[in-house]
């Protein structure tokens, strides 16, 4: 019983961690997009005036304004036809250089095959994000700013989510054994008590013997009815007993009765005959 109330309990837990991490994951993704596409977006409003007038050199300053967003590992401005106008990269990055250099790449090949854009504008890899997004002059697009951010941070912030359910599933995992062990206390050794006591009662067929009542439950009413019922046949024996006793007592009484009578006719039977043998002699 403890056990499957353990089992029990641990996977709804698990269940619950699972959505809690599920929950998570989709969270700081979400909130990750959103700031990464607030940059880009606030590094195309500021880079139209150089895209319009051919400055590289005050966009690549907007671009060295992300800087203070260290999960960003390279920025890029693009003009209309994929070349690179601009460009940015974070110099605290110490990642894996693949994930850095294969991003100008990867631009050019989204402006060389538009098909391979991510039709929401972003895209998830195992190790980073990819953003696009394009830079309007009154409703009419001049270029693209692509921004690459990492997702150590993120990947750590999930792993620190996991080993926090964890936890919470090993506190919850002994609360629950705890309450198990105590309902085991109060429901399963109480019945096994009972089940002992019954089979005692059915080898010895000592019908004196009781189970101690524990609690007011369930089986609490099961062990009064149960030592009720032994009460009741205790009774019954009592009351036989006594009836055979008294049988016994009157079967001795009249066993003495037919006996005295039995000496007595024995007597008479001798009398009659030394008179039959007195009354032959005379």
């Amino acid at each position: 019983m403890t056990v499957i109330v353990s089992i029990a309990s641990t996977l709804t837990v698990a269940v619950l961690a699972g959505f809690f991490l599920t929950d998570k994951i989709i969270s700081f993704r979400r909130h990750l997009v959103e700031n990464i596409v607030t940059l880009a977006d606030v590094v195309g409003i500021n880079s139209t005036a150089s895209l319009t007038f051919d400055v590289p050199e005050t966009a690549r300053e907007i671009l060295g304004a992300l800087s203070v967003e260290s999960r960003i590992i390279m920025a890029g401005i693009a003009r209309t036809d994929g070349r690179l106008f601009a460009t940015y990269r974070n110099p605290e990055f110490n990642g894996p250089p693949e994930l850095a250099e294969g991003f100008f790449d990867d631009v050019r090949r989204w402006f060389a095959e538009p098909s391979a854009w991510p039709a929401r504008g972003h895209v998830f890899s195992p190790s980073h994000l990819d953003v696009i997004r394009p830079i309007r002059l009154k409703d009419i697009v001049i270029g693209h700013v692509a921004i690459r951010a990492d997702l150590g941070p993120l990947t750590r912030r999930i792993i620190l989510s996991a080993a926090v359910a964890l936890l919470l599933i090993g506190a919850l995992w002994g609360f629950v054994h705890l309450i198990a062990k105590r309902l085991h206390r109060s429901v399963v050794d109480p019945v096994l008590e009972l089940t002992r006591t019954m089979e005692s009662v059915s080898r010895r067929r000592d019908y004196s013997t009781r189970v101690a009542k524990v609690y007011d439950d369930e089986v609490g009413m099961l062990i009064a009815g149960f030592n009720d019922m032994l009460s009741q046949i205790q009774k019954r024996d009592d009351e036989l007993e006594m009836h055979r006793n008294r049988l016994e007592d009157a079967v001795a009484r009249r066993t003495a009765e037919l006996k005295r009578s039995y000496e007595q006719l024995k007597l008479e039977m001798a009398e009659r005959s030394r008179i039959q043998d007195q009354l032959t002699r005379a």
